[in-house]
């Protein structure tokens, strides 16, 4: 059986921490309805993070970041890269930056 680990970027954890309580001041339930989207979104990445379209642009190395849109409206981008880790035989999981596609493409 194939085993992921997850890992989430110090950077992303502060900035997604900071976004929600923005979002809390305005409405508390949005903020809640996002994180329990994104907490799902997660678990999909974690079911088969190979299923997912691949990431590229300028100065991205090809094939090396998928991503998954997230949210409802689609408005969040997760991207992630899957690294073999050879020390525990699982696959690592590592999501470098969530977008916020209002703002970013």
């Amino acid at each position: 059986m194939i085993s992921f680990l997850l890992t989430i970027d110090p950077n992303v954890t502060e900035s997604m921490v900071t976004h929600f309580k923005k979002v809390a001041g305005k409405n508390k339930a949005a903020a809640l309805n996002l994180l329990a989207e994104l907490i799902s979104d997660l678990n999909l990445i974690l079911n088969n993070p190979f299923d997912r379209p691949p990431y590229n642009g300028p100065y991205i190395p090809i094939g090396k970041y998928a991503y998954v849109l997230s949210n409802k409206s689609a408005r969040y981008k997760i991207i992630y890269q899957v690294e073999k880790n050879n020390a525990e035989g699982a696959f690592r999981i590592y999501v470098d930056c969530i977008l916020d596609t209002l703002y970013i493409k």
